[in-house]
């Protein structure tokens, strides 16, 4: 909703709505106008899923056949997402709304870059995040009241580190599994995107340089299409 309201105010001023970043699925929901389910968050129920096993959720969300087939397992988070709605489904009729949905003709880049160079770009992202303060944003975040496993359903940074602040691993080791967790979620990524090429939306690559040619290849792109009406 707030996407298609800040799209319709920058067109309104005749300027180009830019998107960038977000995750694969909030790109792909915002132009396609996924149907949302409307479920309340139901906190209680999330934290205590978080603590189970990712294997037993997705046996028990194999029960629900639909869902199952529209949710990402390979996310824990949408699991137990799946399960809530299933959960709010025995009670309540789920009510699933789209937006009417503005004309939008996107134009997609996506950079494409081999694993061992998006890796080093991750590590040094990561350290870069380390050296900012983010372990101690995550100890004053601890002490002011948020809990714990609340800091479970957040992004990776947040779950990671928030072990070792509660003493459950070691510096070495959260560093390396916050790494490889990192890696991994950029791998699915990017299986996400070819994904969207498959369903239809066109995607144009440009290979990881400076971030000059990227720019100056994407400029390049956008007189080509403008001259071509």
């Amino acid at each position: 909703n707030d996407f298609y309201s800040a799209f319709e105010k920058i067109i309104s001023r005749n300027k180009i709505p830019l998107v960038c970043g977000g995750s694969g699925l909030y790109i792909e929901a915002s132009l396609r106008n996924f149907e949302i389910a409307n479920v309340p968050e139901d906190v209680i129920f999330r934290e205590s899923r978080m603590q189970q096993y990712i294997q037993e959720l997705i046996n028990e969300l194999k029960n629900f056949s639909d869902l199952f087939s529209r949710t990402d397992i390979s996310s824990k988070k949408r699991i137990v997402r799946a399960l809530e709605i299933a959960e709010f489904s025995k009670h309540s009729k789920v009510e699933y709304t789209s937006q009417n949905a503005p004309d939008i003709r996107p134009v997609i880049f996506c950079v494409s870059a081999d694993a061992k160079f998006r890796n080093r770009n991750i590590d040094k992202r990561l350290e870069e995040r380390f050296n900012s303060g983010m372990i101690q944003e995550i100890e004053f975040l601890l002490k002011h009241g948020v809990s714990y496993d609340r800091m479970q359903m957040f992004g990776l940074e947040y779950k990671w580190i928030s072990k070792y602040v509660a003493g459950k691993m070691n510096y070495d080791e959260m560093h390396e599994i916050l790494k490889n967790e990192i890696h991994r979620f950029a791998k699915r990524q990017m299986t996400w995107f070819r994904g969207m090429e498959k369903r239809g939306l066109k995607i144009n690559w440009i290979e990881a340089a400076s971030k000059n040619d990227m720019i100056a290849e994407i400029y390049g792109y956008l007189n080509d299409a403008s001259s071509a009406g």
